[in-house]
């Protein structure tokens, strides 16, 4: 996002794209939208509430949490999803030269990963090895 002159962390753009979708959010729907724990979501709205891109509000019963980004961040808003599509872009150019698709690939290992991880693989080739 520096090439578009917003300074953004790659942290904080799952954050920031969900609240760029709606807003007010509370944590706990950041979070679904965003694929984060409520810990990492938690997390990442004060450290972006220290910095001034997100601003805290009540929810209508006032017991609940909401966000929303602040006006600085609305500013830098339009330059970060123009990265955001010129990335989409780049992506879609490099899959086109690929065997197979990047965004796919990388989709199917995640949720291999999610079925089994990577270190439970590691200790069952492990156990075969030492056999």
């Amino acid at each position: 996002v520096r090439r578009c002159g917003a300074r953004l962390s790659t942290a904080l753009h799952p954050v920031v794209r969900a609240l760029s979708d709606l807003q007010p959010r509370s944590i706990a729907e950041i979070a679904s939208v965003a694929g984060m724990t409520h810990s990492a979501v938690s997390q990442t709205v004060q450290h972006m509430r220290r910095q001034g891109l997100v601003r805290g509000a009540s929810g209508a019963d006032g017991r609940e949490r909401r966000v929303t980004l602040s006006s600085q961040m609305n500013a830098m808003l339009p330059k970060v999803q123009a990265q955001w599509e010129a990335t989409n872009a780049a992506a879609a150019s490099l899959d086109r030269e690929l065997s197979a698709s990047l965004h796919r690939v990388v989709r199917e290992a995640i949720s291999a990963r999610e079925q089994r991880s990577f270190a439970s693989r590691i200790d069952d080739q492990s156990k075969d090895l030492l056999r």
